[in-house]
């Protein structure tokens, strides 16, 4: 077994498991820290209000459930814990989407497509459809995610939900021995999506 890191914990009173040990303070979080062969992984009650002491006391990352999960404003705490954690903000998506065909083109400028695959192609994707070429052993898996039930745009961005939508594809083919040659997309956006 290999491990990344070492969780440490609770560093701070929790409320999320009713048989959590009494918390070990920073200054618990500080002597694992400075004795500990990997990475320190603070958890247990910690907020974007707290969270720059773990980093200071020795901490590489913090992990949180309730700051986020049980708070009214989830986006906007996850918002204030990655400016603690110095993560970047995520691009934001300024303009409502009325061009299907333009929407179409910007998402295949985004996949350029490798030489291999492109042989495929007869005729290039477009509304409804794509001609491919003839494949002596065709695999072909298809799935729906839905919203509110494989993921939730306020807890994640439409390029997580996208990758994660691929992936779940690419690991169908590849319990079926497939190589991926194409990708089919069917994209369903509410009125208030936004994608320039």
């Amino acid at each position: 077994m290999h491990c990344d890191y070492i969780g440490t914990g609770p560093v701070f009173k929790t409320l999320t498991k009713a048989d959590a040990k009494p918390a070990c303070g920073l200054s618990g979080l500080a002597s694992v820290a400075a004795t500990a062969p990997l990475p320190v992984v603070a958890i247990g009650g910690i907020t974007h209000e707290n969270a720059a002491g773990c980093f200071q006391h020795g901490a590489a990352g913090v992990a949180v459930i309730s700051t986020i999960s049980r708070a009214e404003h989830p986006l906007e705490n996850a918002f204030r814990l990655g400016a603690v954690c110095q993560c970047p903000p995520r691009a934001a998506l300024l303009a409502p989407w009325n061009d299907e065909f333009a929407l179409i083109k910007k998402l295949l400028n985004r996949v350029p497509l490798e030489k291999n695959v492109a042989a495929f192609i007869k005729i290039p994707p477009g509304d409804d459809a794509a001609l491919l070429a003839p494949l002596k052993n065709p695999v072909i898996t298809t799935d729906t995610h839905k919203e509110g039930i494989h993921f939730r745009l306020d807890w994640q961005t439409p390029q997580e939900v996208a990758c994660k939508a691929v992936a779940v594809t690419l690991s169908d083919l590849a319990a079926s021995y497939a190589a991926p040659i194409a990708l089919f997309i069917n994209l369903a956006l509410p009125a208030h999506v936004r994608t320039k």
